[in-house]
């Protein structure tokens, strides 16, 4: 029977004897449909959600059963997905029974296992209407042997290959627009100046945060910066951790590469500032402590901060 006019292609793979202990329904049923509430409530199955389908004691089906033969439909598809029919019970299996697009309607024949209470269990990848009209069954005792945990034994799709690194991020002194959010480094020298900026007036209030630093610099740029500029600061690039140094000075370090956390000891002086740091986008809230100490320094390094930042103190070497 077709609904409306079509050509029909029909390709027999096969047959089952007079003995056979398939069973087919002489009137074949529909059990589900999401559309009218057949079988489940009036609702698409949400992406990544199960409904469990009762077959067992339903269109003719013994309550012991063995597996169901059903034609399952999607159809009111919301983006590409796939079905997983499989027994009540069991641990859902990778394989999958029917593959699906957007706003397709796509049927398929699916053979399971019928589980707990009687049940098949119906996994939807994305949002649908499903439709199953049970055509057959195999009783208790049938030769065909169901797998319990459905494999995928073949895909010819080839592997696909990784995708390519993203270029890398560098740029120089100067004013700078589209520069994509992270943390970013330069080598910096006697006097960095940085800025991040929401505007390019001129203004104070453009400023969102700024420092000076000498010696190497670490920035965090966030996406809702407008752009960044910075002088005598050299060139930067994405920040790369690498191995923590034995002893450091002035300027901007990584806690748990640049830097090891613990206790550290500098001689200090008269112009001695270190803070230690949450992150690195400049505002006051990346402080978690800071001293402008007058003579010598003990530090402690703790491993939940993000940074350091030191200027003026000397050469800090770790003592505990």
């Amino acid at each position: 029977y077709a609904l409306t006019t079509t050509d029909i292609i029909a390709d027999i793979t096969g047959y089952y004897p007079a003995n056979a202990t398939y069973t087919p329904i002489d009137n074949p049923q529909r059990i589900l449909d999401t559309r009218s509430g057949t079988g489940a409530p009036v609702a698409k199955l949400t992406g990544g959600q199960t409904l469990e389908l009762q077959t067992s004691g339903t269109a003719g089906l013994p309550a012991d059963a063995l597996a169901a033969v059903l034609n399952v439909t999607v159809t009111g598809t919301t983006s590409p997905g796939y079905l997983t029919v499989y027994p009540c019970g069991q641990t859902r299996p990778l394989a999958s029974n029917l593959n699906y697009t957007a706003n397709q309607t796509i049927p398929n024949l699916v053979i399971t296992k019928i589980g707990t209470s009687g049940k098949v269990c119906i996994y939807a990848l994305t949002t649908t209407d499903i439709i199953a009209d049970i055509t057959g069954y195999y009783p208790a005792g049938a030769t065909y042997t169901p797998i319990d945990n459905p494999q995928r034994i073949l895909d010819t799709r080839p592997v696909p290959p990784p995708p390519p690194p993203p270029a890398p991020v560098h740029f120089g002194p100067g004013t700078q627009t589209g520069i994509p959010a992270g943390r970013y480094e330069a080598a910096g020298g006697s006097v960095c100046y940085w800025e991040r900026l929401s505007g390019f007036s001129g203004a104070l209030g453009d400023i969102l945060a700024n420092d000076i630093v000498k010696g190497p610099v670490i920035v965090d740029l966030l996406g809702t910066d407008a752009g960044f500029n910075s002088s005598g600061c050299g060139s930067w690039t994405a920040f790369s951790p690498r191995a923590t140094e034995a002893n450091f000075g002035d300027g901007d370090w990584s806690v748990g590469d640049r830097v090891a956390s613990g206790r550290y000891q500098a001689p200090g002086g008269g112009s001695c500032y270190w803070a230690r740091l949450r992150g690195f986008s400049g505002v006051l809230g990346d402080i978690l402590a800071n001293d402008l100490p007058a003579g010598a320094v003990i530090l402690d390094i703790l491993p939940s901060d993000v940074g350091i930042n030191t200027q003026g103190c000397g050469t800090f070497t770790r003592i505990g």
